[in-house]
C-alpha cells in the first residue's frame, strides 16, 4: 500500500480508469481521496491517459473540469493563416472536412476565416498525441479551451515553428488605430464586404488601400473564373451523358450518328 500512496504511481494507476471509476476510488481511503483532489496529480493522470510527453498552460476554467471533460476533439493543431489559404486547402492539407473545421473554429461561413490569424485543426487519432508536447490555451474566437499539440515535441512551439502566446506582428501595428478603422470601414463600404474581410486584405497589404483593393479584386476574379469553369465542366458532362444515352438506345449504328 505504500507504493500505491506515491503520487506518480497513483497517477499511472488512475490513468487507466474512467472518471466515474475515479469517483468511486475517492471512497477507498483518505490518501486516494486527497490525491484525487490534487490538480497536479490529475494533470499527471491526464498526460498518462493521452500519452503526452509534457503539458504546459492551464485552462481558463478550472483545470480539473477540463481534464474531466477532455475528449479527442479537445486536441488540435495550430495553423497560422497565410494569404493564399482557404478552408478547402487547409482541409485537404490536414485531411479533415471543411464542416469539421468550421465547427471547431466556430465559423459561420467560409469568408469569416479571413478575420482570424490562425485556425485550430482537430487531431484525427490518439496515435498523433503519443510522445507529444501540448499546451492548454483558451481561444477568444472559439470561446473555449483547447489542448494544442506542438510540433517536434518542443514545449511552447506550434506547428509553424512559432511560440504560442506570442502576438504576431502585423502591418496594422504600424498604422494608427483610428486611421486603420477608417480605412477598414471605407473599403468595406466601397466593395460591399464585411469588416473582417476588409481588415484581412488591408493587413496583408500594409494598409495600402489601392493594393488591398487590387488583391481583393484579383481573388474575386479567380473565384468567379473557377466557379464558371466548374459550371462549364458540369454542363459538358451532362451533354456527354445525354448523348451516350441517345446512342445506346438508338437502333442505328453509332458510326452514322457520330
Amino acid at each position: 500500500m505504500e507504493v500505491l500512496g506515491q503520487p506518480l504511481v497513483l497517477a499511472r494507476v488512475f490513468s487507466y480508469l474512467e472518471w466515474r471509476d475515479l469517483c468511486r476510488a475517492k471512497v477507498v481511503c483518505k490518501a486516494w481521496q486527497s490525491s484525487l483532489s490534487d490538480s497536479a496529480l490529475l494533470r499527471e493522470r491526464f498526460k498518462f491517459r493521452w500519452g503526452l510527453k509534457g503539458l504546459a498552460g492551464s485552462a481558463r476554467r478550472e483545470d480539473v473540469k477540463f481534464y474531466e471533460s477532455a475528449r479527442l476533439s479537445s486536441f488540435v493543431r495550430l495553423h497560422r493563416l497565410a494569404r493564399s489559404d482557404t478552408l478547402a486547402s487547409i482541409a485537404v492539407r490536414y485531411k479533415v472536412s471543411v464542416s469539421l473545421l468550421k465547427q471547431t473554429n466556430n465559423l459561420s461561413s467560409d469568408g469569416s476565416m479571413y478575420c482570424r490569424k490562425e485556425l485550430y485543426v482537430p487531431v484525427q487519432s490518439e496515435d498523433d498525441l503519443l510522445g507529444s508536447q501540448a499546451e492548454i490555451v483558451y481561444s477568444q474566437d472559439c470561446l473555449k479551451d483547447f489542448c494544442v499539440v506542438l510540433r517536434g515535441g518542443n514545449e511552447g512551439e506550434d506547428n509553424t515553428g512559432g511560440r504560442l502566446g506570442e502576438r504576431r506582428a502585423g502591418a496594422g501595428d504600424r498604422v494608427d488605430g483610428r486611421r486603420a478603422e477608417f480605412l477598414q470601414n471605407l473599403m468595406a463600404k466601397s466593395l460591399k464586404i464585411d469588416d473582417c474581410e476588409a481588415r484581412y486584405y488591408l493587413e496583408s497589404c500594409g494598409y495600402e488601400m489601392k493594393q488591398a483593393m487590387r488583391e481583393f479584386q484579383a481573388d474575386r476574379d479567380w473565384e468567379h473564373n473557377f466557379k464558371r469553369a466548374e459550371e462549364m465542366g458540369s454542363v459538358r458532362r451532362q451533354e456527354t451523358s445525354l448523348l451516350s444515352g441517345i446512342i445506346s438506345s438508338s437502333k442505328f449504328p453509332k458510326e452514322k450518328l457520330l
